[in-house]
């Protein structure tokens, strides 16, 4: 038998292959591919460039990401090909060992894994990143890095914007989860924004004319939100109430099985919302194009308790995988 503490070790890294794993079968799933194990390889012919899958990265960086948990240090993959680089291994500051760390690993090398194997080769997603605001900003969600075909070109830019992101200078000033998805339907339907313009780190491409450009392409591309969870929301109810009505959404609360989930996160909008992005069309060509919400819960700390369950009941109430 292993050691314990070798065990342990052994245990943690492949809690950390299971969350890339999550995150990148999400993503070929969304192309209708294929992934086998830890070696990845995508079968199928690409789609055309103006109906690529369009892909929002939605992550949660509440306060919850800087939660501790028992995992080895991770490292970052270019090519294919483990570097001596990763999140940040000293304090202050410290990002190893957080649930932050494995997201900011896991987002980085999924980019890695699909991008094309050569220069020449066509995309197979639209990918953008969205991440709540800031202190000094309302409760909300902002366009960190507007949909960019993932070329590899692109795939290095995406890998740069997230290895700059750090633990403590991008914490949100809250988790508002229903916000966040109320943007992303504003950016899909390349509406006015709503609070995603209002800080100061949201990316001025995805924004034209005073609304959102939103992803590329004839809009008939299917539309995907990738919500990576740390923990459970945390935002003004009243207010992503109002915006969900506004919408035209339906405000039936939908309701679990008592003590599956806490009193708190019953009363959130998320789900709900994630409900209204399922069948909401964002596109002005016929038929209905809508928006499928996939969720990971990212779990380890002490203090997670029940969330993972209302995170799931987003996944399933938005038509996705959990």
């Amino acid at each position: 038998p292993l050691p314990l503490s070798k065990a342990k070790d052994e245990t943690m890294s492949r809690r950390l292959r299971r969350f890339a794993g999550a995150v990148c079968g999400l993503m070929v799933g969304v192309a209708s591919c294929v992934a086998h194990a830890e070696d990845i390889d995508i079968f199928g012919r690409p789609p055309t460039a103006n109906d690529l899958p369009n892909v929002l990265l939605a992550w949660d960086s509440s306060a919850n990401w800087s939660a501790n948990i028992p995992v080895p240090n991770c490292y970052f993959w270019d090519d294919g090909v483990p570097t001596t680089d990763g999140p940040k291994f000293t304090s202050p500051n410290k990002e190893q060992g957080t649930k932050f760390a494995i997201e900011k690993c896991a987002l980085y090398n999924v980019i890695d894994a699909l991008q094309p194997v050569l220069a020449s080769d066509p995309p197979r997603f639209n990918i953008g990143l969205m991440l709540f605001n800031e202190s000094g900003a309302p409760q909300g969600g902002y366009p960190r890095q507007q949909f960019l075909p993932l070329t590899r070109a692109n795939a290095a830019l995406l890998k740069a914007t997230i290895k700059g992101i750090t633990i403590g200078g991008d914490k949100a000033n809250n988790g508002p989860y229903s916000q966040a998805l109320y943007e992303a339907y504003l950016i899909f339907s390349q509406m006015v924004p709503y609070q995603g313009t209002a800080g100061t780190k949201w990316d001025h491409a995805a924004v034209s004319g005073g609304r959102y450009v939103g992803a590329p392409g004839s809009g008939c591309g299917t539309n995907h939100i990738i919500f990576v969870s740390n923990g459970s929301p945390n935002e003004n109810n009243t207010d992503a109430g109002r915006i969900l009505a506004a919408a035209g959404g339906d405000t039936t609360l939908i309701t679990y099985p008592p003590g599956s989930i806490t009193h708190s996160d019953q009363n959130h909008w998320a789900d709900e919302l994630a409900r209204f992005l399922r069948t909401a069309d964002v596109s002005t060509r016929d038929g209905t194009q809508s928006v499928i919400t996939h969720a990971v819960a990212v779990v380890g700390a002490s203090s997670d308790g029940l969330y993972p369950n209302f995170i799931n009941g987003i996944a399933t109430h938005g038509g996705g995988q959990y």
